[in-house]
């Protein structure tokens, strides 16, 4: 499954937006406000495409171009309106991939999100690396210290381990995983997802590292990161 990062201000246009791109289920989308931008960034190594919402954005100084240009790997699209001016100079200097007008038909979207991955396809491929880990997340396989060994996760297994890394070491409380990962299902509880963590922690064991990696906090779950 691949992400999909929003920065923007408009809540009712990311949540619309959310479910007509993640009936495509390989999709999934996330959303950043402007004033946690910053902590965002970290998000974007893990995502396959970064939307910015333009007319949203009461101000463009959000936007720490210095590192988005050293992330330049990762394909921007813009959301524009008829009567939203955008600067030819942030066009060309930050090399936004694409800008759609709103309103748009999602089957555009599609097209354009399909071109974009397509063009980025080899970067895409890359691997991650996730502490002692190499992650695959387009093929959803999770390498062992020595990359000697693979093991494929699950779609619920992988969208959880990309939601873990995002934080940065940081705890993610059991209801946000609920939330993003399963979304807002009936007949979903917590259960489902300790059962969804002891799976993932039993393949990373098999893969010949510490269960302690994954680590249960008093909030939710980490990922325990070692400093090389």
């Amino acid at each position: 499954m691949k992400t999909f990062l929003l920065i923007g201000e408009d809540r009712h246009f990311y949540e619309a937006l959310k479910k007509q791109v993640e009936l495509n289920e390989r999709f999934s989308l996330q959303f950043s406000d402007p004033s946690k931008a910053a902590s965002s960034f970290a998000q974007i190594e893990t995502c396959s495409l970064l939307f910015l919402d333009i007319p949203s954005l009461n101000n463009e100084e959000f936007i720490d171009y210095g590192m988005l240009k050293t992330m330049l790997n990762v394909p921007l699209m813009a959301f524009t309106k008829k009567d939203c001016y955008v600067k030819a100079s942030l066009i060309q200097q930050f090399l936004l991939n694409k800008t759609i007008v709103k309103p748009f038909k999602m089957s555009r979207l599609t097209d354009e999100i399909d071109g974009l991955l397509a063009e980025c396809g080899d970067k895409l491929m890359l691997p991650t690396r996730i502490g002692e880990y190499l992650f695959l997340e387009d093929e959803s396989l999770l390498f062992g210290p020595d990359g000697s060994k693979k093991i494929r996760l699950t779609e619920k297994e992988t969208a959880i381990l990309i939601k873990l890394f995002s934080a940065n070491g940081e705890s993610v409380s059991r209801n946000i995983l609920l939330e993003e990962v399963w979304g807002y299902k009936t007949g979903i509880d917590s259960h489902t997802l300790e059962t969804h963590i002891y799976r993932l922690r039993k393949k990373m064991e098999e893969l010949g590292s510490s269960s302690s990696f994954l680590r249960t906090s008093t909030d939710g779950y980490k990922l325990l990161f070692t400093s090389n």
